[in-house]
């Protein structure tokens, strides 16, 4: 069997990143250590990035904004988003972020021990559920955190290294807005002239893919809580509606897994005040009213807002949610569909092009 050129670099390509791989996993057999570092310091630097280049396709509406008003010079621009960002992070932390953190404390301090008091009553008229209860109560109980040993190092280098996170992403994000162009080109070139264009097409392909994800997602998120919080206030649960409201539409971004997180945090405050709409049914009539307003985002909403580049099959998105997240934790959960999207779009791009390499060229008539 033959192989045309393109799938011959394709073939040499896989097998010289196989090869990669393991020497890697037999050098961290080794040297485990040695890899710990690294990784770890991958990370630091990691971070900040994946962030400040989240953030970069959240501001890109901002950015054509400037642009429409003649800012045409990049750096100007980029220092205007990065401190017009800044601003609204703190107007945010100030006001509402203030209210959600004390919020939080209220309801764990005074709510949840109410909860867990319900819970009971709830058993002990129902036996059959006793079980159940025994099994989840662990994972209830807040005060068990405190008994958890504290490792002061460890708590020190995460604090480090979420300061650095912290200091690095409007200096990632500065230089990726004013110099991202330039930055690519410069990748590309890198590349043996054979990859230039493919790499080219793909990082376009991947540009497409991420920025309809994000600039979806975020839609997505900031309809979702403002409708969620006007729910909760309609059902009576007063200021706490805010913090739930909230909850479920960051916990979006975490798709099929994160409404269900969100859902069940209002649904047992339900079972403390008697004041919330529909009585003794109010928390099946959350999780109704929760499941409608999801099943109207994702059939509706979404596919408005989002390109069919991000439309994937739940079980593609949940196998990506579990490899990315245990890969990367919380960040490759964030970045689990945007990731797998740019794969799947990768081998879209392969079958084009075995496609047009099984094309004959067109024949040119002899006068």
């Amino acid at each position: 069997m033959t192989f045309k050129k393109w799938q011959t670099i394709w073939i040499k390509t896989a097998l010289l990143s196989l090869l990669a791989l393991a020497t890697i996993f037999m050098i961290n057999r080794v040297f485990p250590r040695l890899f710990s570092r690294f990784f770890g310091a991958f990370f630091a630097i990691f971070t900040p990035f994946a962030i400040a280049l989240f953030i970069l396709y959240l501001v890109a509406p901002l950015n054509h904004f400037l642009m429409k008003l003649k800012i045409a010079h990049k750096t100007v621009r980029s220092l205007l988003i990065v401190v017009t960002l800044l601003l609204v992070v703190a107007i945010f932390l100030i006001t509402a972020g203030d209210t959600i953190y004390f919020q939080a404390i209220s309801f764990i301090e005074t709510d949840w021990p109410l909860i867990l008091s319900a819970l009971q009553s709830l058993i002990r008229d129902n036996p059959g559920l006793s079980d159940a209860y025994d099994f989840i109560l662990p994972y209830l109980d807040f005060e068990s955190v405190s008994n958890i040993t504290v490792d002061i190092f460890g708590a020190f280098q995460s604090a480090t290294n979420a300061l650095i996170a912290i200091v690095l992403t409007p200096v990632f994000l500065f230089f990726l807005m004013r110099d991202g162009g330039k930055i690519r080109a410069a990748i590309i070139k890198v590349l043996p002239q054979a990859f230039e264009e493919d790499a080219d097409q793909l990082t376009t392909r991947a540009d497409t893919v991420i920025k309809q994800y994000f600039n979806g997602r975020f839609t997505s998120i900031a309809i979702m809580t403002v409708v969620f919080i006007g729910i909760f206030f309609i059902l009576g649960f007063g200021t706490r509606s805010i913090l739930f409201g909230f909850l479920l539409g960051v916990l979006d971004i975490i798709p099929y897994i994160g409404p269900v997180i969100g859902t069940l945090l209002p649904m047992l405050y339900t079972l403390t005040d008697e004041s919330i709409a529909f009585g003794d049914f109010a928390p099946l009539a959350v999780l109704v009213i929760v499941f409608v307003v999801n099943f109207i985002q994702n059939n509706l909403l979404q596919p408005f807002i989002m390109g069919r580049e991000t439309k994937m099959h739940p079980l593609l998105v949940l196998s990506s949610l579990l490899f990315f997240g245990y890969l990367l934790g919380v960040i490759g959960i964030i970045l689990a569909i945007p990731i797998t999207g740019t794969i799947r779009s990768a081998v879209d791009y392969y079958h084009v092009k075995k496609a047009q390499s099984k094309t004959p060229p067109p024949k040119v008539k002899s006068r």
